[in-house]
């Protein structure tokens, strides 16, 4: 099973070695785009590139293609429903990258290659753990989150439960549902929810426990909006 996810995570490791000094990532609002997208964004500093993230939907992304300067382009899930969108974002960045299962029409540098239907989560966090930095192994309960309806989940939450036993280990997944579940709430309020999303989840990657015990800022705004 894990075999050909990890070919193809190869290859998409290998394909963001073209990425420069500098880069935007544009990122959907889904758990799973979210979760991938903070990995992807791990792995780009860790090779150190000057990163940035920025919430889409598609009929924001030309928007947000022309307001994110020269660096180069990676779109996390999201894709513009046409090509003209793709066909700017080509003139006004050097390489453009896309990570998604969408249509491309085309256009970038296809990260996934033949990976339809693996959750953008568990293929990110398999290039993370290909990379050898020992920190970035701490990504697995933000691929297990954002993958929870995957029949790949079992496997990486069953490495989140060994690395924090005290809050992943009890049988029924609870708390990979809560954390799911904070996920789809931020979803629904674009662009501040998934944007506050992607930051407690960077910001928690080592301490899975402060993103779901309510005290992230993401919770905080959660609460204000009466989704918590």
């Amino acid at each position: 099973m894990w075999r050909e996810v990890d070919k193809i995570a190869s290859k998409a490791l290998s394909s963001l070695d073209l990425v420069s000094s500098r880069a935007v990532i544009l990122y959907g609002n889904l758990p799973d785009e979210i979760a991938a997208a903070v990995m992807i964004y791990e792995m780009l500093k860790a090779r150190g590139v000057e990163v940035f993230a920025i919430p889409s939907l598609p009929e924001e992304f030309l928007e947000n293609v022309e307001r994110s300067g020269s660096s180069d382009l990676i779109a996390v899930g999201v894709l513009p429903t046409g090509p003209g969108p793709l066909d700017v974002a080509e003139k006004l960045h050097e390489n453009v990258f896309l990570f998604s299962d969408s249509i491309s029409h085309g256009h970038g540098i296809s990260l996934i290659d033949g990976g339809l239907g693996i959750p953008l989560s568990c293929l990110s966090y398999r290039m993370a753990i290909q990379l050898g930095d020992e920190d970035l192994s701490d990504l697995c309960w933000i691929a297990a989150i954002g993958s929870m309806d995957s029949y790949l989940f079992l496997d990486i939450a069953r490495e989140a439960a060994l690395k924090w036993p005290y809050i992943f280990a009890s049988s029924d997944g609870e708390n990979f549902r809560r954390g799911n579940d904070i996920l789809v709430k931020a979803s629904l309020l674009h662009p501040v929810g998934p944007s506050l999303a992607f930051i407690s989840l960077d910001e928690n990657m080592d301490d899975p426990a402060s993103f779901l015990d309510g005290s992230s800022i993401l919770s905080s705004f959660l609460k204000n909006e009466g989704m918590e």
